[in-house]
Parts: C-alpha cells; structure tokens; sequence
C-alpha cells in the first residue's frame, strides 16, 4: 500500500492523465447506458420465482401502480371485498 502512495505521488499528473482518460472514455458510452427496471429483465428464464411471477401478471394484469385506500372502520376481511 505504500508503494502505491509513493508511486502516486512521485508522478502525480501522469496519474491524473490517466484518469481524465478513464473518464473521458466512460463519459464517451454514456448514450448506450440502459436502464431496465421491469421484473422481467431482472428474472433468470428458468427460475421457479419467473413461472410464479407470470402467473401473478396473468391474474393481475402488467405490472402498474395500484393505490388501496382504507377509509374510516372500513374491514377488508376476504378475497369478495378485492375486486380487480
């Protein structure tokens, strides 16, 4: 560890060179960056959670918010009162 500071500090703008590089070269893919955030892309194809998933959003729909709202002493005792 040492000699990485000493090596560091012996030639501190090749160092600072090299890392303006570096990032000059990731800051050059940044448009190819993609974000997934479905559950779909996260599963593994052959994952025994996937065929649960599936099985949920054949019975639910796709994936979207859903808002419940309890009011007052309103009870949601069974499966009758969730209606889709």
């Amino acid at each position: 560890m040492q000699r990485l500071i000493l090596l560091f500090s012996h030639r501190p703008w090749v160092w600072l060179a090299l890392l303006v590089v570096a990032s000059v070269l990731a800051a050059s893919q940044i448009r190819e960056l993609r974000v997934h955030v479905s559950a779909n892309e996260m599963l593994v194809a052959d994952d025994p959670h996937r065929a649960y998933y599936e099985q949920v959003k054949a019975a639910f729909g796709e994936e979207q918010l859903v808002l419940l709202i309890v009011i007052g002493a309103m009870r949601i005792v069974g499966d009758q009162h969730l209606v889709r």
